[in-house]
């Protein structure tokens, strides 16, 4: 599984193709934050979601509204 994982999931060329998806989701992460200017937020959810988010895309190629049942909800 690890030697798999490395070559096929991990490999320069398969990292490289999801920056686009890791730079857009980082975007709407920053976003997310900066629009909760002077509310106290929960960084530990949004790190979870945002990884969540980054995975899903990969995976799956978009956005789905089934994807949130992987990550606790935000308590922002």
């Amino acid at each position: 599984m690890r030697r798999l994982c490395t070559s096929e999931l991990l490999s320069t060329k398969r990292v490289l193709s999801f920056r686009s998806i890791r730079e857009e989701e980082v975007s709407l992460f920053i976003r997310s934050i900066a629009a909760s200017s002077g509310i106290m937020i929960n960084l530990s959810s949004k790190f979870a979601s945002l990884t969540n988010d980054i995975t899903a895309r990969a995976i799956i190629g978009g956005r789905s509204e089934d994807q949130r049942i992987f990550c606790p909800p935000s308590t922002t």
